[in-house]
This record gives C-alpha cells, structure tokens and sequence, in this order.
C-alpha cells in the first residue's frame, strides 16, 4: 500500500491468498471542533465533519447548522446553572460538592455512507452532569440531497408506504435484540423502529443507548438491518433506491 496526495491505493487479498482487488481509500471529509472551558472544569465540545469535494461541501451548511445548535445550548445551559449556583455559594459555601464538578458535554460524528447526493453519519454525545457516572447515546445525521437543497431522511422516507415495512424492519431488531440478551427488547414493531438510524452500504443500522433495551452495564445496542432484509420493502424513488 502507499499513500498519495488524495488518499491511500493498494490491494485487497483473501486470507487464503486466491483473491486480490485494487483499493483505493480517498478522504471524503475534514473534521471541524470548538471547544469552550466554563466553571467548575467544565468542558463543551463538538467535532463534525466538513465534507470536502462540489457534492459533499453542499451539505456543510447544514451539517454545522446542526452540530453549533447543539453545543451552544449546552453551552448555555451549563453557563445559566453554574451562574445559579455562584448565587447559592454565596449564601453557602457547602451548595458546591463535587456534584458540580467536570460537567461535560461532548458531541463527535463517525462518517458511515458517502455520495454526491447522499451522506450518513451516526452522530455520538457523551455528557457528565454529575453523579456516578456519564451517559451516552447516538443521533442521526443523515441527508440527502433534494429538490435542490440538503433535506434531513427521514426513517419514511426510506420505505414504500403501502408495504408493510414497519413489521418487517421491527421484527428484525426485535427478533436481534432477544437473541443477544437484552434486558428490556421492545414490545412491538413500532416501537422498534423509534431508535436513531444510520445507513451504509451494509444496510440500516438502529442504535440504542444505555436503558433504551437494557441496563447501563449493557451499554449501547446497535442492530444492522441488512439489504436483503430491507430490498423488498424500499421506496422506489427514496434515497436508498440505487
């Protein structure tokens, strides 16, 4: 393999050595972060990406849009419960515990589907607001682009409404989510398909935070519909028809 001004070539081998394919690793986006300091140690972050090339650079805009809404109103919300609280220290000295200490809000996206007119990235927030420890869950970041603007894909937009898609995506991750263990699956199909979704090539992945399905200690769930799964089901003009 070597590395080149637009990205990294080499070749794909099999294990047993019978197969070999070019690859060629091109980068589709840059990352963008802002970080603000506050009180008490507290720390406000956000890393997105920034899409570079004529297709991915039109969905900047609004990538950042989302993202810089997003941190600064954590970012405000620390600010308007420290200052709060500067007025209760006043009174007493004891209303600061360590409670208050190293609050977090940390925002961070991985890329998972990439084209001219189609992105998909699972978006990820850790934050700490005191207590035994954080939590975390993913959000959706997901466009296309349509009628010549970014538009957000909607979990509908995927599907053909007259098919019966809830039932066929909702019993897949029900059916999964039993058969890895978790404590608490959902009850029906509907509610099933309620989580955030990402796609790939791979197929639609659903994630699922800590005590959405189980326990903390469970952590995250993340189940992956694949194609073959979701074909007879697809909307024939949505974006995940090619």
């Amino acid at each position: 393999r070597a590395r080149q001004a637009t990205g990294w070539v080499g070749e794909w081998r099999s294990a047993d050595g019978r197969k070999k394919y070019p690859l060629r690793f091109e980068p589709v986006a840059a990352v963008q972060a802002r970080t603000e300091q506050g009180p008490y140690e507290s720390t406000c972050t956000t890393t997105y990406p920034r899409f570079i090339g004529v297709g991915g650079q039109r969905f900047n805009a609004a990538i950042a849009k989302g993202f810089l809404e997003r941190y600064r109103k954590s970012c405000e919300e620390f600010d308007k419960t420290f200052l709060e609280l500067a007025a209760k220290v006043k009174k007493n000295p004891d209303a600061l515990g360590a409670s208050y200490k190293r609050w977090t809000f940390e925002d961070s996206a991985t890329v998972r589907y990439f084209s001219p007119d189609l992105i998909s990235a699972r978006g990820h927030n850790y934050e700490y607001t005191g207590g035994a420890h954080g939590n975390y869950y993913d959000f959706p970041v997901n466009y296309w682009w349509r009628n010549g603007r970014a538009a957000q894909v909607k979990l509908t937009d995927l599907f053909a409404p007259r098919k019966n898609w809830q039932s066929t995506v909702g019993g897949f991750i029900r059916r999964n989510l039993k058969k890895r263990g978790a404590s608490w699956p959902p009850k029906t199909d509907k509610e099933a398909i309620e989580a955030a979704f990402t796609f790939s090539p791979a197929g639609v992945e659903f994630h699922f935070a800590p005590y959405a399905v189980g326990s903390y200690a469970e952590g995250s769930y993340h189940v992956l519909v694949p194609f073959t799964v979701l074909r007879p089901v697809l909307r024939a003009d949505g974006p995940l028809a090619r």
